[in-house]
């Protein structure tokens, strides 16, 4: 996590206003540099907003954000955070619809595909802040490794390996794929 020391504290609507911010997120009015996601990585994330956009549009549940969403549900009114992949249900956007700027509420679901440069301490700090905001499911998706880690509040881990299922509830009402599907690349696809 890059802090870059710009000026002393910049607000939420200060950092909302800024052309450049996309690569950033505000942390307590500290503007961080997000690390940039691998080609792998980004496919990943990618393929998780297909298969889960796929499901809620069918299924008209709500809305799947990639990671260019910042949520505004911290706390500290000066942190926006954004997930790689996250889900709000219809019934809780004030409007049954997606406004503009930054989310204010949590979302459903938070997703976090963790590239080989993230270090372990952050995605924890990511996961804890997460749950603290009432999100109900975080999902971290560790491709070298090809396992996702579901973590829910008071609840242990859940660790989901290549032949396991990945399900949605109780946040992505009958959404289910296998764990070995995120992971497939479309090279393994033309192979079988």
């Amino acid at each position: 996590m890059t802090i870059l020391a710009e000026k002393a504290h910049i607000t939420a609507e200060e950092f909302t206003s800024r052309p450049h911010q996309r690569n950033y997120e505000l942390i307590n009015g500290q503007l961080v540099e997000r690390k940039p996601m691998g080609m792998r990585e980004s496919h990943i994330a990618a393929r998780i907003v297909t298969f889960l956009s796929n499901h809620v549009d069918q299924h008209q549940l709500g809305y799947v954000f990639a990671s260019d969403l910042s949520y505004r549900c911290f706390g500290d009114p000066d942190t926006l955070r954004r997930p790689d992949v996250s889900f709000i249900s219809n019934q809780r956007l004030p409007h049954g619809i997606p406004e503009g700027g930054y989310a204010a509420l949590p979302p459903d679901l938070a997703v976090e595909v963790v590239s080989p440069n993230d270090l372990a301490y952050e995605v924890q700090s990511k996961v804890e802040l997460y749950l603290a905001a009432a999100i109900p499911v975080v999902w971290v998706v560790y491709p070298n490794t090809k396992v996702v880690e579901i973590h829910r509040p008071g609840e242990a881990t859940s660790v989901l390996r290549a032949r396991d299922e990945l399900r949605g509830e109780p946040a992505v009402a009958g959404f289910r794929i296998p764990v070995a599907q995120i992971f497939t690349t479309q090279a393994a696809i033309q192979a079988s």
